[in-house]
């Protein structure tokens, strides 16, 4: 009888201190959580990205002020993440952009039909014209059957049962009325037909609409948007330790940025946490995966930001990782050595076509840890990564490299091609940044939606930064010759949806960057020998670039300054090649 009680306190006491700990967690945060299984056979505590949409994150605790692409963005402490982000800021990470009012319907389980037209701020934003040409069989109704139309055009059209095809034939100034010039609140959204089935990125002005203004967004798991957040790598720690900043002098560090690399020293001010390994066999029994140190980016910057808003907050973002992808960063705080715990938060960036702020949109309260908790930490990044040095810093201080698993398993900017190569007066880094910067912002863990091409011939999805698809004769020969490669390549044709885990595996960014020497070597050659019909001459400069971005963007026979687009219809031959033609004259690599 004794054993048994003594069992049965036991377990009841190992219930309750196990309750406490997780229930300290979820209470922080706020947020739906899941228990992850390590190999180790050790659980940790992870957000349920399934169930979190944007509207369950927590409201910003700073002020802060940036311009992007002519818009000023302001925003305060206790705001919401969704009255602050745009569609174009959740286009680089989620591509939502890809999403439709009926997309949503179907992720979220809601209806928006008889939601106040108003509230879908987009629909206002369209001339009648643009309206007619996006949504489907809109132009061949007639006017008396579209409500809000029928009343746009009440004084200047006298017969309603023209289609609105035949108006704008009869008066294409009729195009240009604006559909928010009558009260929008007065009809529901689905007294436009098919309103609901066009693609964000169809419409006018999509990329600066905030999210607060698409109905239902903000209610979207953020692993049910078209590229969806998921965990990223395996690799998880147990903090032993946390320091003040009062520490100096820090260099075995896992944290930093895409633009720095993940192990970034310290120099003064080092507030941090120290890692071990998930076995818990404590300080003296010491292998070198140990003693790693998360620095603090209450106390620390570095360098952030791409392309042409890289220069943001001088270019600084507080250090830290990205174990849930690119979409925010994650930071730890202020350590306590007083209470051994420690507050992580979310940093999120600003996006445009031609680049991304640095992450400074934050902080917003994350998890909340104790010594002997369990951490993410998603891919190994830091074996891999070069030391850099912080702004904090005065000395770069060496770093022991480790042998590294994978040493392709995240976005690496130290993978990016810093050759100084040129090739028939083609700078071939300064290429690979502007296509890198169109094709994905840099990222080598994207993955495209699945779309068709050449009329069904040739389907998939766009792999990593450059956007390789299937077809791709070089980027598929390296895909092949990897142990399952072949079926990964059906896999991708056959649009299976796929993981980051997937391109470490079968198209790391080492391979990447080949297949993009290879190919954009080959195709600056010919295109040096083909004849520009504009200058009657062979392609040189600035139209060599923008006839090579052509090829890579349609192929070796797409037609010069060809006004075919892709499947997404996002651009034309012609602009493509003039944007990276910009792009690559615009900005240096950053090597």
């Amino acid at each position: 009888m004794r054993f048994r009680l003594l069992l049965l306190w036991l377990i009841l006491s190992f219930g309750v201190l196990a309750s406490l700990q997780l229930g300290q967690l979820a209470e922080a945060t706020q947020l739906p959580t899941q228990l992850e299984s390590t190999q180790n056979g050790q659980s940790v505590l992870l957000p349920d990205w399934s169930v979190i949409s944007l509207s369950m994150l927590p409201s910003v605790q700073s002020n802060g002020q940036v311009q992007v692409e002519g818009q000023s963005i302001t925003w305060k402490s206790g705001q919401s993440l969704q009255e602050i982000l745009r569609l174009g800021d959740l286009a680089i990470d989620l591509h939502a952009e890809e999403l439709s009012l009926n997309l949503i319907a179907e992720r979220t389980g809601a209806s928006y039909q008889d939601d106040p037209l108003s509230t879908f701020e987009l629909a206002g934003q369209q001339s009648l014209g643009h309206l007619a040409k996006v949504v489907p069989n809109l132009s061949d109704r007639k006017i008396r059957e579209v409500q809000p139309i029928r009343d746009l055009l009440k004084d200047v059209v006298d017969n309603s049962e023209q289609t609105i095809a035949q108006v704008l034939q009869k008066d294409p100034a009729i195009a240009s009325l604006g559909l928010n010039s009558i009260p929008l609140n007065a009809y529901p959204i689905a007294s436009i037909p098919n309103l609901d089935v066009v693609p964000f990125k169809d419409f006018q002005n999509w990329r600066s609409t905030r999210v607060s203004k698409i109905p239902g967004l903000t209610q979207v798991p953020l692993s049910a948007f078209p590229q969806p957040l998921n965990l990223l790598g395996n690799s998880v720690a147990r903090i032993d330790m946390v320091y003040g900043a009062k520490e100096a002098k820090r260099d075995r560090t896992i944290s930093g940025s895409y633009q720095q690399g993940f192990s970034v020293a310290c120099t003064n001010d080092c507030a941090y946490i120290e890692l071990d390994n998930v076995e818990n066999r404590g300080r003296n029994q010491r292998d070198r995966s140990e003693g790693l140190q998360w620095i603090s980016g209450k106390y620390q910057t570095v360098a952030g930001g791409e392309g042409c808003l890289a220069g943001i907050n001088g270019g600084q973002e507080p250090t830290g990782r990205h174990p849930f992808g690119s979409l925010f960063k994650v930071v730890v705080m202020e350590p306590s050595e007083q209470t051994d715990q420690v507050d992580t938060a979310l940093y999120f960036r600003f996006g445009s076509l031609c680049g991304s702020s640095p992450y400074i949109l934050g902080p917003i309260p994350f998890f909340r840890y104790s010594v002997n908790s369990f951490m993410w930490l998603g891919a190994p990044d830091w074996q891999a990564s070069s030391t850099g040095q912080s702004t904090s810093a005065n000395a770069t201080v060496a770093i022991e490299q480790e042998p590294s698993e994978s040493t392709d398993s995240s976005r690496r900017p130290f993978l990016a091609p810093c050759s100084g190569q040129t090739v028939q007066g083609i700078n071939l880094d300064r290429f690979a940044q502007a296509l890198g910067t169109i094709e994905s912002q840099q990222d080598y863990m994207a993955i495209g939606v699945y779309t068709c091409a050449d009329q069904g011939r040739n389907c998939g999805r766009a792999l990593g930064k450059y956007q390789f698809m299937p077809a791709h004769e070089i980027a598929a020969a390296m895909i092949r010759a990897k142990p399952d490669g072949a079926a990964f390549l059906d896999r991708v044709q056959n649009g299976t949806p796929l993981t980051e885990n997937d391109l470490i595996q079968f198209f790391p960014p080492a391979d990447q960057e080949q297949a993009f020497q290879t190919s954009i070597i080959q195709k600056i050659n010919a295109s040096a020998e083909e004849i520009d019909p504009q200058t009657g001459d062979r392609f040189r400069g600035d139209r060599l670039i923008e006839r090579v971005a052509q090829k890579h963007f349609g192929g070796d026979a797409a037609a010069i300054d060809g006004q075919s687009s892709d499947a997404l219809g996002a651009l034309s031959l012609k602009t493509y090649g003039m944007n990276v033609k910009d792009l690559y004259n615009a900005n240096r690599p950053s090597c």
